[in-house]
Parts: C-alpha cells; sequence; structure tokens
C-alpha cells in the first residue's frame, strides 16, 4: 500500500498540478526568497538577501520564518522541487502560539515527511546548534528551535543532541529544513552563520547532494 507521501507526490505529478507550477517555467532566473508578513520573517529575509549574490544558483529559493504555510503553497513547494528547486524552509513555529505550531506541524508533516515537533526554548548562555552539512559548524541559535524526528540520514543539525535541521532530496531537487533560524543571525553579520548559509547556497549548484 503507497504511503501517503507516495500519494501526496503522485498527486503532484499529476495534470492538474502541473497547472499549479510548470516545471518548464518553474525558475526566473533569480533566486527567490519567499516571506510571510509578520516581523520575524521580514527580518529574517533581510539576512538571508545578504547571502544572495551573482553566483547564487536560480533554482533555489527560501521561506524565511515560515509560520503560515498553507496546504497549497506546500504544494508549489513540492513542484518546485521535483522540477529542481532546493528550497530552504526555515521555521518560524517556535514563535508561533501552541495552536498555531499544532495546526503547522500537521500540515508540514503531511507534505515533508519530517515530524515538526513542539517549539523548545534553549535559554541564554550558548546556545549553539551543531551542524554537520554542508560544513561543520557550530551555529548559535535564536532564543528557540523546532525540533524534528526523521531517518538518521536525513539529519544535518542537532541540539544537544537532538534533531533539529534536515536535508531530503525530492525529484531532481529537494528541502532543507531549518528548525532553527538562521536568517537573524545572517542579518545581525554573525560569521558562523554566514560561512553556513553561504556554503549551503553554493551546494545547490550540484546535483548530487
Amino acid at each position: 500500500m503507497p504511503t501517503r507521501r507516495e500519494l501526496l507526490l503522485s498527486l503532484i505529478a499529476s495534470p492538474a498540478a502541473a497547472a499549479l507550477v510548470n516545471p518548464v517555467s518553474a525558475f526566473s532566473g533569480e533566486p527567490e526568497i519567499w516571506a510571510e508578513t509578520h516581523y520575524l520573517s521580514q527580518e529574517s529575509a533581510r539576512g538571508f538577501r545578504l547571502l544572495l549574490n551573482e553566483r547564487t544558483p536560480p533554482n533555489t529559493i527560501i521561506l524565511s520564518g515560515a509560520r503560515e504555510l498553507s496546504a497549497q503553497r506546500c504544494r508549489q513547494v513540492l513542484c518546485r522541487a521535483r522540477a529542481g528547486a532546493w528550497v530552504v524552509c526555515e521555521s518560524g513555529l517556535c514563535f508561533s502560539s501552541r495552536e498555531e505550531s499544532l495546526r503547522q506541524a500537521h500540515v508540514w508533516n503531511a507534505m515533508f515527511g519530517l515530524r515538526v515537533l513542539p517549539p523548545v526554548r534553549v535559554g541564554d548562555g550558548h546556545p549553539y546548534v551543531a551542524y554537520n552539512w554542508p560544513v561543520r559548524r557550530l551555529v548559535r541559535s535564536f532564543h528557540a528551535i523546532t525540533p524534528i524526528r526523521c531517518g538518521s540520514r536525513d539529519v544535518i543539525a542537532e541540539f544537544g543532541g537532538v534533531p533539529v535541521c534536515a536535508k531530503q532530496s525530492i525529484g531532481r531537487g529537494g528541502v532543507v529544513y531549518l528548525g532553527s533560524m538562521l536568517g537573524p543571525g545572517l542579518y545581525a553579520e554573525e560569521p558562523e552563520a554566514h560561512a553556513l548559509g553561504s556554503a549551503m547556497l553554493r551546494t545547490f549548484e550540484r546535483s548530487d547532494l
């Protein structure tokens, strides 16, 4: 029996879904940042814009501080990924209400196959997330994280041994889930955040991720 994820992907491959996002015209020639209207997303988007330059692959889509994803927007993301886009999905759920987080977790779980867990406040002191991809770096967390549960091979970063970031290949592209916000660190021009973010965008030029 096909899994829920397999059914979703088969629907995306259908002519009706293709009309939603045409893979032939999926890329505008420039990387895209999809920011939401709330301040957290806007600030994070400003941080990610600091990374973009003429070498940034056009197949890059960044969802900054996302906490209002609809099922339709998730389907768009999956369609674009199958067409070759790499989507950085930065979670802003750690700054949503419990009810909002639960609703969004259900959408993300169904569409991306990631079990999004309740947000966790990391407190003061030294709240660093340990990345093992695309480079090994300790990057400061932004007050709170949204952990996930996924296959060990998908995990790209942990906080205190708990997975918080993951990478999944989908079609000719894929999705990078960031359960610890990176954009605010980029906006604050933190060197480790910039080293990680720049290395991540460079990897999207390759097709063997």
